[in-house]
């Protein structure tokens, strides 16, 4: 009997709820199999439910799978939340939008109870009509990209995809047919390329960014600073952000905050940012991407402008309060604070200070 690992199911009570779905699962594979239909890859289904940075990251496998299956149709399976990702994504047939339920469970206010509830709800009802809506489709392969718990793994099978593939990290893995390895020492991008290799297919590129031919109202050169994220841990106290912008603005660098959502807006006023300067919750995806890639320089907390910029080739430095190689791009764009040292404002405004010196 196959073991699962379910590495990236954090916390014991994932852990025990992981554990006892593997239970179910092992049980019902055996008395329902989805068997396959046929053995060809007419249509290829994609799947990541979670935040911006997640779906961005995911983008990379569609130009090898293009290349791989020239003929192939491919849908991707998106939350409402990153839908935008995908909009300007060469190499897309069909999108699926789903309420992601990572997204559901991290509402904050929601005790243990409500979490379960809202799970098996979501299992119930959305799980099964999205699985309707997919089946309709006849994909012959579906590809889950997102290694965490929750994943969408269990919404494949319902959809009978005859082969799913996917990692074993992040529970459900007794509903897949093909397991493709993990690396814990590797940026994630480099992880999908296993899960490719199980196709037969070779090779490694960036994220798809498509950049849009906009006008720009900011005069160059400009920095982005992006101080939230999606996961608070993250995050440096505003006095960090208002001394650093201070230090910029003082030297005549022009900066530009961005964020979305009353929180990050609130964190932003927090530190002293100008109104002038303030973008939170102003850009567009498209705004946001040509914004970003006109710049001379990106300072983030380890969030979606990180691997933006990455994909982009702009210069970035990415401020961790807890390093991992499963989010750190593999360039020489990129400077990395936090990884071996604590950080302090001086060396992120040298790092600042050498941007602006080759954009001059």
């Amino acid at each position: 009997m196959r073991k699962t690992r379910n590495l990236l199911c954090f916390g014991w009570k994932i852990q025990l709820l992981a554990s006892l779905m593997d239970m179910v699962h092992r049980t019902s594979h055996l008395l329902i199999s989805a068997r396959p239909k046929k053995d060809t890859m007419e249509r290829i289904l994609l799947c990541n439910w979670a935040s911006l940075g997640d779906v961005l990251l995911a983008t990379s496998v569609i130009p090898l799978l293009k290349a791989h299956f020239p003929s192939a149709k491919i849908g991707f399976l998106v939350s409402k939340n990153s839908r935008k990702v995908l909009e300007t994504c060469a190499g897309i047939d069909w999108i699926h939008e789903v309420e992601s339920l990572p997204m559901v469970l991290c509402k904050p206010g929601l005790t243990l109870a409500s979490k379960l509830w809202t799970w098996i709800r979501y299992t119930l009802k959305e799980n099964r009509a999205i699985a309707k809506e997919i089946a309709k489709k006849n994909y012959s392969c579906a590809i889950d990209l997102y290694p965490f718990f929750p994943n969408s793994i269990s919404i494949l099978w319902h959809a009978k995809i005859p082969l799913r593939i996917g990692f074993d990290t992040g529970g459900n893995s007794h509903l897949l047919n093909v397991i493709a390895p993990w690396d814990e020492e590797r940026y994630l991008t480099i992880q999908y390329d296993n899960l490719l290799k199980k196709l037969g297919i070779e090779g490694h590129v960036q994220p798809q960014v498509a950049i849009p031919k906009i006008p720009l109202p900011y005069k160059a050169p400009y920095l982005i600073f992006h101080p939230c994220s999606s996961g608070e841990y993250k995050e440096f106290p505003p006095h960090f952000w208002k001394e650093l912008y201070e230090k910029c603005k003082k030297a005549g660098i022009a900066v530009y905050f961005t964020g979305h959502g009353a929180r990050e807006e609130a964190f932003i006023e927090q530190a002293g940012v100008a109104k002038e300067d303030r973008l939170c919750g102003q850009l567009s995806w498209n705004l946001f991407v040509a914004t970003l890639q006109a710049s001379c320089g990106v300072v983030s907390v380890d969030s979606v402008p990180v691997h933006l910029a990455a994909a982009l080739d702009v210069p970035f430095a990415v401020l961790y309060r807890k390093y991992t190689k499963l989010w750190y791009p593999e360039t020489s764009k990129g400077t990395f604070f936090g990884k071996d040292e604590a950080i302090s404002i001086d060396s992120v405004y040298s790092q600042i200070e050498k941007w602006i010196e080759k954009k001059s």
